[in-house]
């Protein structure tokens, strides 16, 4: 393996090995811009290794800019273990997926640790909210950046009192969100990322529908390109809202009181 860093002028050269201080791995090219604000307060004048996705390498090679930052390229199972254990690595830190996760966790062992490892975060709106505001801003958590980020709204629970009324004014939303090429500025939102991703999304929302959800809007794809998606009445239980669905669905699930709406996420 080797090291590699950027340089005010914007050449790459290697570095050596005696500099390095934290490797961060993340999935995303919204990531990388993550990597930079995370990694300054902790690097200062060290290097902070950085281990983009296979799927985005060059994209990170163009926006990585801090002159700390090393890529780091090549096939995991060659390169990642020994950026977990090489004695000269004080801090470890990853943001992506569960299983990879704990395995970071295992075998870095006595290193510190930081680990990001998503979520599947619950958008709650109350009887007494503003439905108005609550769609709108459902609808943005759950669309921008294509849903692809740790901080999407991921399953949408909703008081059943307002819940029609609610979901009325979401897919009115929805149907309002602009997607397509991303290459054209004027959309709001582009692919995900890759076809693989978007045939996930669109399993998911079929398994939901087969079991009893109804799909209001969207569950569309062409390759890599899945609409903004909306589908209610879904169980807790469903794979759709059970593990996270990293892309743009808008699962609504209908609660009866605050403690029901509680014991939703917390049973996940």
């Amino acid at each position: 393996y080797r090291f590699w860093r950027r340089g005010e002028d914007g050449r790459w050269s290697s570095v050596d090995d005696d500099d390095v201080l934290a490797p961060h791995a993340l999935p995303s090219a919204f990531a990388i811009r993550l990597a930079s604000y995370a990694g300054a307060p902790v690097a200062e004048d060290a290097i902070l290794p950085f281990r983009p996705s296979g799927r985005n390498e060059p994209y990170a090679l163009e926006l990585v800019s801090p002159a700390w930052s090393q890529i780091v390229t090549g096939d995991p199972r060659e390169i990642a273990d020994e950026m977990l254990v090489n004695p000269d690595i004080d801090l470890v830190t990853f943001t992506g997926g569960v299983p990879v996760g704990k395995y970071i966790a295992a075998k870095a062992v006595y290193k510190r640790q930081v680990l990001e490892l998503g979520g599947n975060a619950p958008f709650i709106v109350m009887e007494d909210a503003d439905l108005d505001e609550a769609a709108s801003l459902a609808a943005a958590g759950s669309y921008k950046n294509s849903g692809q980020r740790c901080t999407a709204v991921k399953r949408m629970l909703v008081h059943e009192k307002v819940a029609d009324a609610f979901v009325e004014r979401l897919v009115a939303r929805t149907k309002a969100w602009s997607y397509g090429d991303p290459m054209d500025d004027s959309l709001e939102m582009g692919t995900v990322i890759d076809e693989a991703a978007a045939k996930n999304f669109e399993a998911r929302v079929n398994d939901a529908v087969s079991r009893g959800a109804k799909l209001l809007v969207g569950n569309v794809r062409r390759g890599a390109v899945y609409s903004p998606t909306v589908i209610d009445h879904v169980d807790p239980d469903m794979d759709v809202v059970k593990t996270e669905t990293f892309g743009p669905v808008s699962p609504v699930i209908r609660f009866r009181d605050i403690d029901h709406a509680i014991a939703i996420p917390n049973g996940t």
